[in-house]
């Protein structure tokens, strides 16, 4: 799963444009170096894509997908889902701008990114098309699956004084002593918090 560059088969960073080629060179840089190799995606603000990371979607059984998952599929009607590595977390991609949210769920099924995000392909079970435009469908996803917390939708954002009902000390430097004389902050940072 670690991306490499396709001329020498080293581990490379995914976000060094040098490492990129196109469709058919990746497939057969991949089969020249063998079976555990395989193609992925870097997406960016220059792709029209967006991709969706399905964690531990698969029921306990393996006989099916969990209901979240059926949802999430159903509702990004013809675009490309594919089985993850793992087996148990799906993929799905399609072409549409989310509207802000979160990039990992609160509900903890996995991610929604469009940039900055790297994903091995799979090919496996593959169905759908990564070119199905799923605009008007990705406002219901980030609503019921990803929304912001509160104070990103809002627009609210750091301020220099105490956030309502916050019972701790006024002054940063009291609270700085405090955190540095707990047992659960020096425990934490091995006694050199």
């Amino acid at each position: 799963k670690f991306p490499v560059d396709f001329r020498n088969g080293r581990v490379s960073n995914a976000h060094d444009a040098a490492i990129w080629t196109d469709h058919a060179t990746a497939i057969a840089a991949a089969a020249t170096m063998g079976p555990s190799y395989g193609i992925g995606f870097v997406f960016t603000e220059a792709d029209p894509f967006f991709f969706v990371d399905l964690d531990d979607a698969a029921l306990e059984d393996g006989t099916g997908w969990k209901p979240h998952a059926i949802a999430i599929c159903n509702m990004m009607q013809g675009a490309a889902i594919e089985v993850s590595v793992s087996g148990r977390g799906l993929h799905i991609f399609g072409v549409g701008r989310p509207p802000a949210h979160r990039c990992e769920s609160k509900y903890h099924i996995g991610g929604l990114y469009h940039t900055d995000r790297y994903a091995a392909l799979t090919g496996i079970g593959a169905t759908g098309n990564a070119a199905t435009d799923c605009t008007q469908a990705l406002p219901s996803l980030v609503d019921t699956y990803w929304q912001t917390d509160a104070g990103q939708a809002s627009g609210i954002g750091w301020t220099d004084s105490p956030a309502d009902g916050w019972r701790g000390p006024a002054d940063d430097d009291e609270l700085i002593r405090r955190a540095i004389n707990s047992r659960s902050t020096a425990s934490a940072f091995g006694g050199l918090a």
